[in-house]
Order: C-alpha cells, then structure tokens, then sequence
C-alpha cells in the first residue's frame, strides 16, 4: 500500500488522527453528557463518555512511542531536546493564554470562569496551568514533564524487567494518586506518565508487532471486553484499565488501517498538533450559539458543525500560516518556524 512505502510510521500518523478525533469529538458534545438539564441528549453522552475514557492516555502514549523513535539511539543531547520542546511549546501557550485571558475578560457574561487582566491571572496561568483560562493546557505541562524526566524513563526501560517494574509503579501512582499539588500540574503528571512510559515500552520492544495474523483478533476482542466490563462496572475499576484497553484497541485500528485504508483521516492528521491549539475556540462559539439562540433539537447539527469546525477550521489557518505567515505567527500555532516549500 501507498502509505507503508512513504512512511514505516504511516499507522503512527493514522493512530494521531483518530485520537485527535476523539479530542474534537469529547469538546463538540454541548453539554450532553450532563444529566438532568435541558441540554441532555443520550447519544452525546455515550460519545463524551467513549472519547474521555481513554483520548488524553492516548495521546501521552504516542508522544511516548515517537521519542523513543526519534530520540533513543539516535545521538540526540538532552539540552537539544528539551530546547526543541520549549521552542514547540512555549509560544503557543504564551499565546494562547494571553488571547483566553483576554477573551474571558472582554466576553465575562457568557463565561463560566471570567478572569481578570491582572499580573496574578497571568502568573497563575503559568503556574497552574490547568486552572488558566485555557485549562487544556495541562497536555503541555504534562509532556514536559516527561521529556525533563526522559532519562530516568530511558533507564527505566532499557531491559524487560526494570521496564515491567516501572510500569507497575507508575501505574500504581496513577492509581493510588498521592500528590495533591496543582503545581506546574503535578498532580496530573503521576496520572499520565504511566502511558508515556508505556509508549516507550511498546517501541523499545516492538510490542505493537503482536498486532498481526489471528493473535491481533484476540487481543483487540480481549481489550474490548475488558474495556466494556470496566464502564460498566464503573467507580470500582481503576481508570488506567479503560485507557490502557483504549489503547490497545486504538492501535490494532491503526495497524489494520494502514494496511487497508492508509491515507484514512489524511485531510487533517498532519495537524493535530494545531487542532488542539486552535479547535476549542470554535467548538466554545458553536456552544454558546446552541445554548443562547437555538433549541435542543439543533443537537445534532450542531454536534456535527462542532466536529467540523473543530478539525477543518484550524487546518485552513496552518495552512494558510504556512503559506504566507510570518515566524513568530508560525510559532505560535506550533508550526514550525522555516516556511515549507510550496
């Protein structure tokens, strides 16, 4: 297949698409997973509950899986590393949080958590990232908390048996969640380092392999019964075991994918990045237009406009930055800064 001869990674890039559907989808749901309101709608519910179950450990699981594929081995310095992050990074969230900060001030009425133009607001945004005006930021803290811990994780998996071991105790600090601090994000870092480390397990030792032959059924048919008994069961089951059978899932769609449907979510996989940053501004103003002019039974048009809205609308803006923006706009919707070739 075409996709297999332009990239060893093309699942990779499928697998990136799928979880980012997941985000937009989780944000597009209008308040339907809130039960006895007006806004309440069954099916929007199962979408929201299915999405957060396991998107974000998803994401952190690839972020883990490609470091190792780009970094270990490979000769790479620490300080490069950790640079290439904070110039990815940085001015996006510096952006981003100035504009959210700005716009919960000039729109307050219709915000449920306005803030102020003060030098606190910005401090605490920085500091607490996932209390800011723009919470979903608490991703990029938490990524760079494990690319600053990335030679312990590299340690930690460079044979099976420490591998195994820090898994158990990773995930048993996600677990057990000890750490109350919302420090730089801290306590939802001891939630999601397990699945980072769980990526760099995976590459390490081409654990994502077993998804070939018969042998794939089994384990994918397994994790959906085990996904589908924990929901169901609840409180009483850890929410790593969701996640982590997401996960499995998630992986085995992209292996098969690639193999039959290789360019599947190309319009926009190449931009997740940019989808994060930018989708939840026009998914906010397609709620709040639900909520104030219109009536429940818009639900699921503008379920699907929010979708839309979220995955194409910041595809158009990359590429028109690409094209004929400047550096600094380039940086600070994480493209990168060089304009590509046209």
């Amino acid at each position: 297949m075409a996709g297999n001869t332009k990239s060893k990674l093309n699942w990779m890039a499928i697998l990136q698409g799928w979880a980012m559907l997941l985000v937009v989808i989780g944000h597009a749901s209008l308040r339907s997973e809130m039960s006895d309101t007006p806004w309440s709608q069954p099916v929007g519910a199962v979408f929201y509950r299915f999405a957060y179950s396991f998107h974000m450990a998803l994401f952190v699981f690839v972020s883990g899986y490609l470091f190792a594929y780009t970094r270990i081995g490979k000769k790479r310095s620490y300080l490069n590393l950790i640079k290439s992050k904070f110039i990815k990074f940085g001015p996006p969230f510096i952006f981003f949080t100035t504009a959210g900060i700005l716009l919960k001030f000039i729109f307050a009425k219709y915000m449920e958590r306005p803030t102020q133009l003060s030098l606190s607001e910005f401090a605490n945004a920085f500091l607490y990232p996932g209390c800011g005006p723009v919470s979903e930021f608490w991703f990029l803290a938490v990524l760079m908390w494990c690319f600053f811990l990335s030679p312990l994780l590299i340690m930690a998996t460079n044979n099976r048996i420490t591998a195994a071991i820090s898994f158990i105790l990773l995930a048993a600090l996600c677990i057990l969640h000890p750490i109350t601090t919302k420090l730089f994000c801290a306590n939802v870092v001891q939630d999601y380092a397990v699945y980072f480390l769980a990526g760099i397990i995976a590459q390490r030792y081409k654990m994502t392999e077993i998804f070939r032959g018969w042998n794939a059924l089994l384990v994918v048919f397994a994790a959906i019964g085990v996904y589908a008994v924990s929901l169901w069961v609840g409180p009483y089951v850890p929410k790593i075991v969701p996640a982590l059978c997401g996960i499995i899932f998630s992986v085995a769609f992209a292996r098969i994918a690639d193999k039959f449907i290789p360019n599947l979510f190309s319009s926009y996989r190449n931009y997740t990045y940019q989808i994060y940053l930018l989708a939840l501004y026009f998914q906010v103003a397609i709620r709040l237009l639900y909520e104030r002019y219109l009536s429940p039974q818009w639900f699921y048009p503008m379920f699907i406009a929010g979708i839309l809205a979220g995955l194409y609308l910041p595809v158009a803006i990359s590429r028109i930055a690409e094209l004929y923006g400047g550096r600094i706009m380039r940086l600070c919707i994480g493209l990168n800064a060089k304009r590509p070739n046209k």
